[in-house]
């Protein structure tokens, strides 16, 4: 998996956020969307033919008992049916790393705990690759949440709030301005400092 996607899925874990150091635009779409669909269809099923076959070749390079070539063959059906979810690139490793490390035939439980752990871990990628296509669909958060904003997005809409903010200031300085004229020029035309009360306001 691509280190920005493994990275952003780790992140967007349980509704978190996007990490500081990847963006939403960081990630090829088309790439996790082709990632995705390749793992859905690497969980497909082995049939049981090639699960007997390939338990057949793991036999092969062990001692057994004194098998009948029909009842090593059973024993492989009997086997089959345990792995029956188990897609065929996966028997197939499991089986490769026993070979490699173990001197004895598995027994089914042995076996099913290799294949297990290496299809859990395809299917936490599969989680992990729609993790993250889920989060590129979502809306970018409306509030000042920086891992939703590059740094070049964060200054234009600080500046749009500083240019608001200074036009509103503006306006009530030239308002009290106003006021404060029209003070003035009926203190300069009554010559006194307090207001005259038209005829009418008077109680």
């Amino acid at each position: 998996m691509p280190s920005k996607l493994s990275r952003a899925a780790e992140w967007l874990t349980d509704g978190g956020s996007w990490p500081p150091d990847v963006k939403p635009a960081d990630i090829d779409k088309r790439g996790a969307v082709a990632l995705r669909d390749s793992l859905i269809a690497s969980l497909g099923r082995a049939t049981p033919q090639t699960i007997i076959t390939i338990l057949t070749q793991l036999m092969l390079h062990y001692p057994r008992p004194d098998f009948t070539d029909g009842q090593a063959k059973q024993v492989c059906l009997d086997m089959a049916q345990d792995f029956a979810d188990v897609p065929a690139d996966i028997m197939a490793e499991a089986c490769r790393d026993w070979r490699r490390s173990e001197k004895w035939f598995p027994r089914p439980a042995e076996l099913l705990a290799k294949t297990r752990d290496l299809l859990d871990a395809r299917k936490r990628a599969l989680q992990d690759v729609n993790r993250v296509l889920s989060a590129l669909e979502r809306p970018a958060v409306a509030k000042g949440d920086n891992f939703t904003r590059s740094d070049e997005e964060s200054m234009a809409l600080f500046r749009t709030k500083l240019a608001a903010l200074k036009a509103s200031v503006d306006a009530e300085r030239a308002e009290n301005e106003g006021k404060n004229s029209d003070r003035a020029r009926e203190i300069e035309r009554t010559g006194s400092l307090l207001r005259r009360v038209p005829t009418g306001e008077a109680t």
